[in-house]
């Protein structure tokens, strides 16, 4: 399963930030994610899927507040999905028939790919993140934007096994002087492909808190 392989090497580059230290606290986490709006988002989730998709909007942060790491941000996943043992910051979907989507899940997380300090986010990311997927011709390209602050990419594949369209969003946000940028990525295995425009917009409306270590 080469693929799982490739998101699992993605997950591994970025986990070293918690390493990086930490630094100021910035907004309250649960006020800042009582104000977000998920709303927007719910909107685009498919009418044959609402009753078994919702997101909600949550403090995220790389250890889930097992160390008294202070979230880096709010986002929205899909609730009931549940943080993942070894990547905190990634949310799976649950086993069973009222939850879709067994195996798919949404992985946030700050990286300094190397050491903590600003660098050129755009090229790091289009050679890390984006050149290996993007430019992967076993894969189907569905959409590849490119904007001000960062670059998001839909991709399909035919897994043979499941005979299954999975789709998979890779997307990364930086700020200029930043010293972390920020990865949103979604593994889709069927079920789930259609809300897909969902995904997206919860990983283009993530509310960082900060960007410091």
């Amino acid at each position: 399963m080469v693929r799982v392989s490739r998101l699992a090497a993605v997950a591994l580059a970025t986990v070293a930030v918690a390493a990086c230290g930490k630094g100021d606290k910035g907004p309250d986490p649960k006020a800042a994610a009582a104000k977000y709006d998920v709303a927007p988002i719910n909107a685009k989730v498919p009418e044959a899927l609402k009753a078994k998709l919702e997101f909600v909007a949550i403090p995220v942060s790389d250890d889930h507040g097992k160390h008294e790491e202070p979230p880096f941000a709010i986002a929205a996943v899909p609730k009931g999905w549940t943080p993942d043992d070894i990547f905190p910051s990634q949310f799976n979907a649950p086993d069973g028939d009222d939850h879709p989507g067994f195996g798919d899940s949404i992985h946030l997380s700050l990286t300094c790919q190397g050491a903590c300090e600003p660098k050129d986010w755009e090229a790091i990311a289009d050679k890390d993140l984006f050149a290996p997927n993007v430019g992967n011709a076993s894969l189907k390209v569905l959409k590849d934007d490119k904007f001000e602050g960062g670059r998001l990419a839909v991709i399909s594949r035919h897994d043979d096994f499941s005979d299954r369209d999975e789709v998979q969003i890779y997307s990364a946000f930086w700020k200029k002087g930043a010293p972390r940028m920020l990865w949103c990525n979604v593994l889709l295995k069927g079920e789930l492909s259609p809300a897909a425009d969902a995904f997206e917009q919860a990983c283009r409306s993530v509310q960082m808190l900060t960007w410091d270590p």
